[in-house]
């Protein structure tokens, strides 16, 4: 068993020289992104599923948007008010979410043993989207209790073109939560997220799929690459 540990920017000295990092300008349809990454050296595996699709920036959409470390706890406010923000309200009407493939960014994880001691020569960069949601409702909505967002799913199409799920979102993976924040997303603030990328030969539609019990809201399709066996590992 394997646990995957996504890394703070701060946490790069650990692990990694500097030198691997470098600042990407990207010009989106609404705002210039400034990102400080890392050259991917890593797609996942057809067998290999990610829980994490870490925050970067949650707030007000503006010209020139810069991020680079997965969002930090203490920027994230805690919520006491429980009718608040348990109420969720996920549609078309409420979220609006894109996946921007022109953006190639990465993400940096690093590998622990069960023992919690760290694999040597792990970390990884893997090549990822960008994935804004933003709330174009006229109340806020609350995301999950975590650094990253817990319910979202990634579906692609098969051969005969049904949508299979091949992600499983946090909340159903026993992964605990104690300490998170709860995240929210106030009327029109965005939220910028990150996805890492399937690596493979069969291209095919994919979407992400966000939301929870019957409430839900679809990304934008958009092809991509993937293993063909990951569908014999998810029906």
């Amino acid at each position: 068993m394997r646990i995957i540990i996504l890394l703070t920017a701060t946490s790069c000295f650990l692990s990694c020289t500097q030198n691997d990092r470098h600042v990407s300008i990207f010009n989106t349809k609404d705002f210039v992104l400034i990102d400080t990454s890392a050259s991917a050296d890593h797609f996942l595996r057809y067998d290999e599923h990610e829980y994490n699709f870490p925050i970067y920036y949650i707030g007000k959409e503006s010209d020139t948007i810069k991020i680079g470390e997965w969002y930090k706890g203490k920027r994230l406010k805690w919520v006491n008010d429980v009718t608040s923000y348990r109420t969720r309200n996920y549609s078309g009407v409420t979220l609006s979410l894109v996946v921007d493939t022109s953006i190639k960014t990465t993400i940096k994880s690093e590998y622990y043993s069960e023992k919690w001691e760290l694999v040597r020569d792990s970390t990884r960069h893997y090549s990822s989207f960008l994935l804004t949601i933003k709330n174009i409702s006229d109340s806020t909505i609350y995301l999950g209790i975590s650094f990253s967002l817990i319910y979202l799913n990634r579906e692609i199409k098969d051969s005969a073109g049904k949508w299979i799920k091949i992600d499983e979102s946090i909340d159903k993976a026993a992964i605990c939560g104690t300490g998170q924040p709860h995240v929210l997303l106030k009327p029109g603030e965005i939220l910028l997220a990150k996805v890492q990328r399937y690596k493979g030969d069969f291209v095919t539609d994919c979407r992400f799929v966000f939301g929870y019990g019957n409430n839900f809201v679809y990304s934008n399709t958009f092809k991509d690459s993937v293993d063909e066996r990951i569908f014999g590992q998810n029906r």
